[in-house]
């Protein structure tokens, strides 16, 4: 009987997709590894602002900086430490829809910040909420946030006061990253190579798996970051695991594969492994290339189809005589 259920929420795409087909164009890409004003260590997470620009978490070192969205560095904040408003080893940032800045890091806890970097409280810890190392968090479209819950192996949707709404445990092990689309449902990647989606209260509703028509055996991608846009499709991102096969996926609502692209290494357009995935509302993806220290930032461009005038399809499609 399990076997029927768990059959019933899996679907698989038929299509196989190579690695490469249809990928989007390479806009710009910032960063190298560092210290300084805008170099990286060990970022992690990625999140728009009201004005477009970009928050990175600056993971090793203890910082969130901001950029537009051409790379230009504006500023930064945040120093070691576990008391408020100091950050350790930050990782998961959500915007909420009033522009302030939610940011998970390794104290366990989820911290308020404005977008110029002023502290403004905290999630408070309530009653049946026991974060353990979570990694990320996001806002569902009733302003409830979803959080991956990564060593508890659960998501947890709370109140912005921090109030237990839905729980679920996740299948694979330890909680990565969750999205949340336009529905309020909750997609999570954890140790598999599925997608987990679950209703806004928490119920199991099915799975993202369309890998294996083109992954081999012996090169099965780790995928730790999933991210939604407006139209909600589902952008994958793996952090090891692809031998030669691609970092990103783009996937439709259903699961159904569209396009991958970046093949592992350090040139522009590769990637040596995802940490963060932000998709801007007119579909710039920025993607937090940890491998490499950078974020690149890609383009679906539309194919353009010549046109005609209306002279020209008349002599084209005149009857013969």
């Amino acid at each position: 009987m399990a076997h029927v259920i768990l059959t019933a929420l899996f679907s698989v795409a038929v299509g196989a997709v190579a690695c490469g087909d249809n990928p989007p164009t390479m806009i710009t890409q910032w960063g190298t590894s560092g210290f300084g004003i805008g170099q990286f260590d060990w970022p992690q997470g990625a999140a728009l602002g009201l004005s477009g620009e970009v928050f990175v978490a600056d993971r090793n070192n203890n910082r969130i900086q901001v950029f537009t969205d051409e790379g230009q560095y504006l500023r930064s904040w945040g120093s070691f430490g576990n008391t408020d408003g100091l950050l350790s080893g930050p990782t998961g940032l959500a915007r909420a829809a009033n522009g302030s800045l939610y940011v998970v890091d390794f104290p366990s806890r989820i911290q308020i910040f404005g977008p110029d970097g002023t502290f403004l409280g905290r999630v408070p810890h309530q009653p049946g909420v026991n974060l353990l190392n979570p990694r990320s968090i996001a806002f569902g479209p009733d302003g409830n946030l979803w959080v991956a819950n990564t060593l508890n192996n659960e998501v947890l949707k709370l109140s912005p006061q921090g109030v237990l709404l839905a729980r679920a445990s996740t299948r694979w092990g330890p909680t990565n990253w969750v999205a949340v689309n336009s529905r309020g449902e909750a997609l999570v990647v954890d140790n598999n190579l599925y997608i987990e989606r679950y209703a806004s209260d928490g119920t199991l509703l099915g799975f993202f798996g369309p890998w294996s028509p083109f992954v081999p055996r012996g090169s099965i991608p780790f995928f730790a970051t999933v991210a939604v846009d407006r139209d909600d499709n589902v952008y994958v991102g793996a952090e090891g695991g692809v031998g030669d096969r691609c970092f990103l996926y783009k996937l439709n609502s259903s699961g159904d594969l569209l396009a991958t692209w970046g093949t592992p290494g350090a040139g522009p357009g590769e990637v040596g492994a995802v940490a963060g995935i932000a998709v801007a509302d007119l579909g710039d993806i920025f993607v937090v290339d940890i491998g490499n220290a950078r974020v690149e930032r890609f383009r679906f461009v539309p194919t353009s189809v010549p046109t005609r005038s209306w002279g020209h399809l008349k002599h084209a499609y005149r009857a013969p005589r």
